[in-house]
This record gives C-alpha cells, structure tokens and sequence, in this order.
C-alpha cells in the first residue's frame, strides 16, 4: 500500500506515524541505524530488529541455560544410580572365593576372600 493511500485509510492525511525500512544486507543493520539517528536526531525514534528483539533474546539465553542445567543434573542423578546400583557378580550377589595353592591346599587367612 502506497503513503498516501494509507495515510487515507487510517485518517492521517499528510501526516506519518512510523517508517518501516527493510535492508538487503543485514550485516549493515548497525551503520544504517547509526546513520538515520544521525540524520534525525533526538527528535524522532529510531529502533533496529537487534534492539526490538533484545529480550526475547535474553530470555532465550536464559532459557538455554536452565535447560542445560537441568540436563546436567539429570545425568549426575544417572550416574550416581549407575554406580551405586553397580552389579559385582553375574546374579546380582557378591561371590566369594577362598584362594587355594596349586597344589590345593588352603592359602588361608581374611586376605584369601576375593570378589569376582
């Protein structure tokens, strides 16, 4: 829609209450601000997307970071399962063997118990 044309449908011949403009290159967003501020002055309002945007920004960041956290935690609660539910034999019980001499004969004494 044409400036006039809209300034008639809202009922605000002559005058404007916003201008929108749109780059090609968006790595020039900050030169093109900076420029139109200097061209304008304090007198008019003038907002990049960056600035428009900075909280939903911010909030994503923070968003991401509790999400991290909570993943963290997450795997620190597995982990401390895993080890503390750790298996030592094949049927879930700790097996004893009491060491014998090759020759068969009892080796003897507490240090003999081993676990598999």
């Amino acid at each position: 829609m044409g400036l006039q044309n809209a300034q008639r449908f809202f009922g605000r011949v002559g005058k404007v209450d916003g201008l929108e403009i749109q780059l090609i290159n968006l790595d020039n967003t900050d030169a093109v601000t900076a420029q139109l501020r200097a061209e304008f002055g304090s007198s008019y309002r003038v907002s990049n997307w960056m600035e428009f945007n900075e909280a939903a920004a911010a909030g994503f960041e923070m968003l991401k970071r509790v999400y991290a956290l909570v993943l963290l935690m997450l795997i620190g609660v597995a982990a401390f399962n895993l080890v503390a539910n750790a298996d030592h034999g094949g049927d879930g019980e700790a097996q004893r063997y009491r060491r014998t001499d090759v020759d068969g004969s009892d080796a003897g004494g507490s240090a003999a118990d081993i676990r598999a």
